[in-house]
């Protein structure tokens, strides 16, 4: 372990260098080992200890450094890099792999200065987890990266969460997407490929500006255990637009492209409520250009007359809704738009809650399979 402390850095201060120097030493050290056939001892770490740091110039990782906090709320680091500048890059590295950070919490000087990560052309094991990320463009952005894995976070109040660009087999495990003022995460094919393989676990988005997952151009995502409230929160828009989005957004920018679509995407035990910031109107989730949309179990909950649970676009093929409940959504309004009478419905259940009367609550099995 390295402690930035030997390398000159003082609490309250910017420690931009001795970060800096502290990775570099631990990757020289890391080669040396390797040379020495050393291999249990791949990984180095780089140590920040309690305090409130100052990061003012952008950090180069290096490949097999772990950078750890001693723990996310006794490490504060106020980041002020200039503007269209990422606190921390792999851009200088021939696919970085094995690079991890952990147990800081990360916060811009001035509003949306800086982006905070910059993970591009990873590969193998580059994780980052248990942070707290706050106030920045964009917390995160992954490019044409494999198995990267983020978990255990929370991104609030920046522009963007997350943008992924041709991500393969990434991970998001237990991570928390609050008060962003553009989209909370946002997955899209790259000029060279498309992201495949995703797995998106346990985690919560939750009041957004404009869709809590934006999903376009993807192949083969699961979605487990997620929870959506109170996003399409118009108020919030860093652009000032009016125009409705869903808690989750599947679509395309070229429609009638066979290698423009979304493919095989499965979401299982998906909660999404209306909440206090989304508009009367706002929709659960909307589809189009997409093959094999498959929604089982989980609950969608309106609070007025408007919520719609489904909008199905133009271009789809086979979606299906298995065993899901609609809490508060009419039975006109479970599923809309001009491509719906493609969608598989079976055992929906419909109803509205009386809580001051539970006898009189009311529900009902709406099946409805395609021709």
């Amino acid at each position: 372990m390295i402690n930035i402390i030997d390398f000159g850095a003082v609490e309250g201060s910017d420690i931009s260098i001795p970060l800096q120097l502290a990775i570099n030493n631990a990757s020289k050290r890391k080669k040396t080992l390797q040379k020495q056939d050393k291999w249990l001892l791949v990984e180095d770490y780089v140590f920040i200890p309690s305090g409130r740091y100052i990061l003012s110039k952008p950090i180069q990782l290096a490949n097999g450094i772990v950078i750890r906090g001693e723990n996310q709320s006794s490490v504060l680091i106020e980041c002020n890099v200039e503007d269209g500048e990422f606190c921390f890059n792999t851009n200088n590295i021939t696919e970085p792999y094995s690079i991890k950070v952990s147990n800081i919490h990360f916060i811009s000087l001035n509003l949306f200065q800086g982006s905070l990560f910059n993970i591009s052309m990873a590969n193998r094991s580059c994780i980052l987890s248990e942070l707290f990320i706050e106030s920045f463009d964009t917390a995160i952005k992954m490019t044409n990266t494999f198995t990267s894995v983020m978990k255990d976070s929370t991104i609030f109040n920046c522009i963007n969460g997350l943008i992924g660009e041709n991500i393969t087999n990434g991970k998001f495990y237990n991570n928390k997407i609050e008060n962003c003022r553009n989209y909370g995460f946002a997955f899209m094919d790259s000029t060279s490929n498309t992201s495949t393989g995703l797995s998106l676990i346990g985690n919560i988005f939750q009041g957004n500006a404009k869709s809590g997952v934006y999903l376009k151009n993807l192949d083969q995502v699961m979605f487990s255990a997620c929870f959506f409230e109170g996003n399409n929160r118009k108020s919030f828009r860093i652009d000032g637009s009016s125009i409705d989005y869903a808690h989750i957004d599947i679509t395309t920018d070229e429609h009638n492209h066979f290698n423009k679509r979304n493919g095989n995407l499965l979401f299982t035990s998906t909660f999404i409520t209306q909440g206090s910031y989304s508009p009367p109107n706002t929709v659960g989730v909307s589809v189009q250009d997409s093959i094999n949309v498959i929604f089982n179990g989980g609950t969608i909950r309106g609070f007025s007359k408007e919520a719609v649970a489904f909008y199905i676009g133009l271009n789809n093929l086979n979606i299906q809704i298995n065993g899901m409940t609609m809490e508060g959504i009419q039975i006109d309004k479970v599923i809309t738009g001009p491509g719906s009478d493609i969608a598989k419905i079976e055992n929906v259940v419909c109803g509205f809650k009386n809580m001051n009367d539970p006898a009189n609550s009311t529900y009902c099995i709406y099946t409805r399979k395609t021709k």
